[in-house]
């Protein structure tokens, strides 16, 4: 069995509908906690955050049904890219969370994906889990982002989140990964 990882993110910033629900959301959020938000608001550089969409698929798959699943099944090609590479663009530090379901709660989107591949007739495909990715601006620290993820963005009831904290130096990608 081999897992595949394949992440869906906007295409364009305008087009990352719930990255800027959640910048709002942030700005309603108790100062005294986001202490980097004061800075970031007088900045001339908005505070950024993108989104994306994880799939994690199970199975014995050829690059030409994973491609044949992303094309037809997991993407729009109108408003949305397949990212191969973790990293962010354009960034030197960035904290990325990711965000699960709990083993046992119901994934209807996995579902979906699925019942989706067998209608394409891949029946390679065996298990499906589904996830949220969300980049975070550098200038937050991780006990914003941490807090943020709380107030925010999981449900820690039928949920877990992982928080990334991605370096790129000298073009290699190290991470650690924090809890």
């Amino acid at each position: 069995m081999t897992l595949y990882q394949i992440e869906v993110r906007a295409s364009s910033k305008q087009y990352d509908v719930q990255a800027q629900q959640v910048a709002r959301e942030i700005l309603k959020l108790p100062g005294k906690y986001l202490p980097s938000l004061a800075p970031i608001s007088t900045s001339p550089s908005p505070l950024t955050i993108r989104t994306s969409q994880l799939y994690y698929l199970t199975g014995q798959l050829n690059s030409s049904q994973i491609d044949q699943l992303t094309r037809q099944l997991l993407i729009d090609p109108v408003t949305q890219e397949v990212v191969l590479s973790q990293k962010p663009e354009n960034s030197v530090t960035a904290h990325l969370v990711d965000i699960f379901f709990h083993p046992g709660v119901t994934d209807t989107l996995a579902e979906s994906v699925l019942i989706g591949a067998s209608m394409l007739g891949i029946t390679t495909l065996e298990h499906v889990e589904t996830g949220r990715r969300y980049i975070f601006d550098k200038r937050l620290s991780e006990e914003e982002v941490c807090y943020i993820t709380g107030a925010l963005l999981y449900n820690p009831v039928i949920q877990n989140y992982v928080l990334h904290n991605s370096v790129i130096q000298n073009d290699v990608f190290h991470e650690t990964v924090a809890r």
